[in-house]
């Protein structure tokens, strides 16, 4: 299968190596654009936690977080726990914020929003925002905000350190809100 790959840009496609989990960290930079467009009280719930690159910049803003990841035992982050089969948020907890594994995006928007937080913000990158199955689901649930990264992000992979191809984004919900807006950010 051939790729289109930008010179200095890598892809990750089907048939480059995965990493175990879809496990890909998020860049310190885009969770501080997060925070710096966002504001939220409470207990924060990481529920993909993976090494916690999310839940340290949230704990260097002085958020109080609760870490979980299905592979805890093996990141050496949080609990083990399989948020898809959870039935309530931790005590406490008013927002839940996640990079979730792509191929289960469409579950922990859903079952995230199921469990009725007062924020529900997970990270993506800006084409997940399309497809049929996840338009039917934004036309259910439209979210209240989409904060998209304009610069194109460097994400960490089984190859190394690599510039995104894709712009990523923060999906926000908010309960009760009823618009969606959408704002663009640099994270530097």
């Amino acid at each position: 299968m051939a790729k289109f790959v930008v010179p200095g840009q890598v892809s990750v496609s089907p048939d480059d190596e995965r990493s175990k989990g879809d496990f890909y960290p998020t860049p310190f930079c885009a969770t501080e654009a997060l925070l710096r467009t966002v504001k939220f009280d409470g207990h924060v719930w990481e529920p993909a936690a993976g090494k916690g690159h999310i839940s340290d910049v949230l704990r260097a803003s002085h958020y109080q977080v609760i870490e979980s990841d299905l592979y805890a035992d093996e990141l050496g982050r949080g609990s083990k726990v399989n948020f898809l089969e959870t039935t309530s948020v931790p005590p406490g907890v008013k927002t839940i914020i996640t990079n979730p594994p792509y191929s289960l995006l469409n579950d922990f928007i859903i079952h995230g929003l199921s469990l009725d937080p007062e924020f529900l913000i997970i990270h993506a990158s800006v084409p997940a925002l399309g497809g049929k199955t996840r338009g039917k689901i934004f036309n259910e649930h439209k979210p209240s905000l989409v904060i998209v990264i304009s610069n194109n992000l460097k994400i960490e992979t089984p190859k190394g350190v690599i510039r995104s191809i894709f712009n990523h984004d923060w999906i926000v919900w908010k309960k009760g809100s009823v618009d969606t807006q959408i704002k663009w950010v640099e994270a530097n």
